[in-house]
């Protein structure tokens, strides 16, 4: 949090700066409205942000492409269990040709007439019968784990932008609000400068105080400078992740000075099992693994020999199965079994399977390595949701004892017994301890959102 505090107090304690009194005292309440204003019932919550980036993210959609890839492949391995059919029917003419006249005997003669017009049709129905039962089975299983996998791949990719999302929002939130503090303490030091400038004309400070609170002055413009950046910077992350372009006003619309509730939080050990069980990370790459699993088992099917059957119907004219040719339509059949092997598949299918098995003694070193870091992601966030409390309460105890004191020093200026730079010291001090609350209530949002992302659960909110 970048602040700027007054300087030491000035000498003066005399009366004659009570016409001021109620300007002060109604700066608290001006911080108040100013507060009131960053927040719109219309506005943009965390949860909008993340849904939003969601559906907008690149990301995302590249997931979302690559399952209805999967998709399409569990499809194709499921078209296998289907007989292989197919059929044609053509016309040809042939040039003509003297028919052969074979002698029999006096007067009768054996004639084999040449037809010029061929017409023949034919359909066939063919069956990998060893397939059914060693192939196409674990084929099937293979593509189905990888579509689990890939969708459960989306899955990680819409919570990792939507958390994202959510820092970012909440980041944005932040800037803004010390970009109003440090404009607001701006004020202050402008305020106190042209006081003090007038206690100089009365000789109740000195040149040297006016020096020092024209360098806070400028210090202060370097911090809104600074802040400024920041907002900017921070809101177009928050634009792009979202989509939102310039011409679109985002407004803060989640108030976040109300106090979030974090439910109670198990014992460690039991938030990472609880992790190990939920990430949809680790989720994924189990089915991979499977899929891997399955797809050896298709893969070791195509080095066994090979059982089908098959069945064919041929509608022709003439037809080949009938001598001498006739001109007329002629249907047959044919029915069948084979069984085939082939030796290089065997070696195919040999080496596809040991890349196969290592592809998927990789794919369990990436879950080993990933358990352990959701490990270490789950410690990180509970230990920040601990901080986090523990900050909470620390700074709205803290605002108590500033609330407290500034009503002290705010009397006593009424009564012409504090200077204007004490005012504004306490004025600063209350207004450091309001922003640190915000601040902590910010840092808790985010916490529990880390958190709940780290086990697997839904944001708590």
């Amino acid at each position: 949090m970048a602040v700027v505090t007054s300087g030491p107090a000035l000498a003066d304690h005399g009366n004659g700066k009570g016409h001021a009194a109620p300007q002060r005292a109604s700066d608290m309440a001006a911080f108040e409205r100013d507060l009131d204003d960053v927040f719109a019932a219309d506005g943009l919550t965390a949860d909008q942000a993340a849904q939003r980036a969601a559906k907008a993210s690149r990301v995302t959609r590249h997931e979302r492409a690559t399952a209805d890839a999967a998709a399409a492949d569990l499809t194709l391995a499921r078209l296998s269990l289907w007989p292989i059919l197919g059929g044609k029917a053509g016309y040809t003419r042939l040039s003509p040709l003297d028919s052969v006249v074979i002698p029999l005997g006096p007067g009768q003669a054996f004639v084999i007439p040449f037809l010029v017009d061929n017409y023949a049709s034919n359909a066939q129905v063919s069956v990998n019968v060893s397939d059914y039962f060693l192939r196409d089975p674990p084929l099937i299983d293979s593509a189905q784990q990888a579509l689990d996998a890939s969708r459960l791949g989306e899955q990680a990719s819409v919570e990792g932008v939507e958390q994202l999302a959510r820092e970012t929002y909440y980041e944005w939130v932040r800037a803004k609000l010390q970009l109003l503090v440090a404009r607001r303490q701006l004020d202050q030091v402008h305020s106190t400068l042209e006081e003090t400038r007038s206690l100089v004309d009365v000789q109740r400070a000195s040149a040297a105080d006016v020096l020092r609170v024209e360098s806070q002055q400028a210090q202060a413009q370097q911090v809104i400078n600074r802040l400024e950046s920041a907002v900017i910077s921070r809101e177009e992350h928050l634009r792009l992740l979202i989509e939102s372009d310039d011409a679109q006003s985002l407004t803060v619309g989640e108030d976040i000075r109300q106090n979030v509730t974090a439910a109670a939080m198990a014992e460690f050990d039991d938030l990472a099992t609880r992790a190990g069980d939920q990430r949809v990370e680790l989720k994924s790459i189990s089915s991979s693994i499977r899929a891997k699993e399955a797809q050896k088992d298709a893969t070791r099917a195509t080095g066994f020999p090979r059982l089908s059957a098959f069945a064919s119907l041929d509608f022709s004219d003439p037809s080949p199965r009938v001598f001498p040719e006739s001109d007329t339509f002629k249907l047959t059949w044919m029915v069948g079994a084979q069984v085939s092997w082939v030796f290089n598949d065997a070696l195919v299918a040999s080496a596809t399977d040991r890349r196969i098995t290592a592809e998927a003694d990789q794919l369990r070193a990436d879950r080993t390595h990933l358990q352990q870091q959701v490990r270490l992601e789950v410690l990180d966030a509970y230990q920040a949701v601990s901080l986090a409390k523990t900050a909470l309460q620390t700074s709205q105890q803290g605002i108590e004892a500033a609330e407290e004191g500034y009503r002290v020093r705010k009397n006593l200026f009424a009564a012409g017994r504090a200077s204007v730079v004490e005012m504004v010291d306490i004025e600063t001090e209350l207004t450091r301890a309001r922003i640190a609350v915000l601040d902590a209530q910010i840092d808790l949002r985010i916490a529990i959102s880390r958190l709940a992302h780290a086990v697997g659960d839904a944001p708590a909110h």
